[in-house]
């Protein structure tokens, strides 16, 4: 499953599409569900081209959920035990509502607002 990788790194949507094609037929047969869950999601997983390419890296890659997972970790842990599910929520829910304001107040240096103008979506040939 590895040989899907270089389709992220692809300097364009087309590269990236040709890349998916020769994945597709080399592991239809022994990975058909996942063959099927990729060409389902495809035009997802290429979204990232519409954007500036400055923007292309911090658009493919989790690094923000993993700060908030990380942030809501380290909140929770001391706690050991919650009585009851809306005690966990409400916990949840304060430390995400934080982590937005903070981001609304000081945006977050991997997306300057000056990038974020979306261009329209493409066609997404397969």
């Amino acid at each position: 499953m590895r040989d899907l990788r270089p389709m992220f790194a692809a300097s364009n949507r087309k590269e990236a599409v040709k890349i998916y094609k020769a994945w597709r037929a080399k592991w239809i047969v022994e990975a058909e569900a996942a063959v099927r869950c990729m060409e389902k999601n495809l035009a997802e997983c290429l979204r990232y081209f519409d954007f500036d390419k400055s923007m292309w890296k911090s658009i493919r890659t989790t690094n923000i959920l993993e700060r908030a997972f990380r942030e809501v970790r380290r909140r929770t842990r001391p706690m050991n035990l919650f009585p009851n599910a809306d005690s966990a929520n409400r916990i949840f829910y304060g430390v995400t509502k934080n982590l937005n304001q903070s981001w609304n107040k000081e945006p977050l240096k991997e997306f300057p607002q000056s990038n974020l103008h979306y261009r329209y979506p493409s066609c997404y040939p397969i």
